[in-house]
């Protein structure tokens, strides 16, 4: 966020006003961090509190051995100082869970809008496969008296629905990636500052295909029942 937002990098400098004076740094390197949208500077302590008098700290970063238990670190040191400072001791999961909930509750109507979307996906395609079937009425019965089993009908069907249901799937993860890749590599950047990483969560875009398909197959029961029920007369003789 530092590099995109100021257009700095390594080697180059950057000017801070302090209350000692304008003071001029080196950047030695640069890290991904989420503290500001803006970026943040990492500086000796010392060279802070020469600048800035400063003594004040508000945030502690403890390093944990390889090997350690961390819950029984932050535990000590919550029974050593949390009280006599008044420190809210946490691991750095903590504080990527609580961002994390922060934005599943953001995001929360996006699933009832999920919902929604599949259930007209349900109405319209149970729609368009009912309207198909009687458009095909003559069609279904000739088919029945050449051979076509009741069964045949059933599943052709079911494939067309699901043939639909394929081709909504991918234009939805065409168009949704190119989107999220806009909004991530973009949109999101100059809104808000951070500079995120770019992530496609196959977990979910899996699921949502299983759940899709499920309500293609079921949109298309009811029409494919109708369908194989046609009588190979009563059809034939259909205007």
């Amino acid at each position: 966020s530092f590099r995109h937002n100021l257009g700095l990098g390594v080697g180059d400098t950057i000017t801070l006003e302090a209350p000692a004076g304008t003071v001029s740094l080196p950047i030695a390197a640069v890290m991904q961090d989420f503290d500001s949208p803006r970026g943040v500077v990492l500086m000796a302590r010392d060279l802070y509190r020469r600048h800035w008098y400063d003594d004040a700290i508000t945030r502690v970063y403890a390093l944990v051995d390889a090997g350690a238990d961390a819950d029984a670190v932050r535990a000590e040191i919550t029974r050593r100082l949390g009280a006599t400072y008044g420190l809210r001791v946490g691991t750095a999961a903590d504080l990527r869970d609580y961002f994390a909930n922060q934005v599943r509750q953001a995001f929360f109507a996006v699933d009832l809008l999920a919902g929604g979307v599949l259930f007209v996906v349900l109405v319209g395609i149970a729609d368009t496969l009912a309207a198909g079937v009687l458009d095909r009425v003559r069609l279904f019965g000739a088919m029945r008296a050449i051979g076509a089993r009741s069964t045949h009908v059933h599943r052709l069907v079911i494939a067309e629905s699901l043939m639909l249901g394929g081709l909504g799937l991918a234009l939805a993860m065409t168009s949704g990636f190119a989107l999220g890749a806009l909004w991530v590599r973009s949109t999101f950047t100059h809104l808000l500052g951070w500079v995120l990483d770019l992530y496609l969560p196959l977990r979910q875009v899996g699921a949502l295909c299983l759940v899709t398909i499920a309500v293609c197959v079921l949109a298309a029961l009811l029409p494919a029942r109708r369908a194989a029920r046609i009588e190979v007369g009563e059809a034939l003789r259909y205007e």
